[in-house]
């Protein structure tokens, strides 16, 4: 009886220590300081959902508000050229 609550204690802790050693194996990469046209653009892109979404209220399917927010994505992608 006493045994196999032992092992299940050390599998817990060997989980809990490779769970608190992962963040210290995986390294992330390094941030840009300068993005290309053609690469992601985290500030651009909250800019464009900040257009987009205008003042956040919600925007249900089948209601004025979608309506008015797939307007605006479909401008906004013209004017991308697609």
């Amino acid at each position: 009886m006493r045994r196999p609550i032992l092992l299940l204690t050390l599998v817990f802790l060997a989980l809990l220590g490779a769970m608190a050693a992962k963040s210290v194996l995986i390294t992330l990469p390094p941030v840009r300081a300068h993005n290309d046209p053609g690469q992601f653009d985290a500030e651009r892109a909250a800019g464009r959902l900040a257009f987009l979404l205008g003042d956040e209220r919600p925007h249900p399917a089948d209601t004025p508000a979608n309506d008015f927010v797939r307007g605006k994505l479909a401008m906004l992608l013209q004017s991308m050229g697609m």
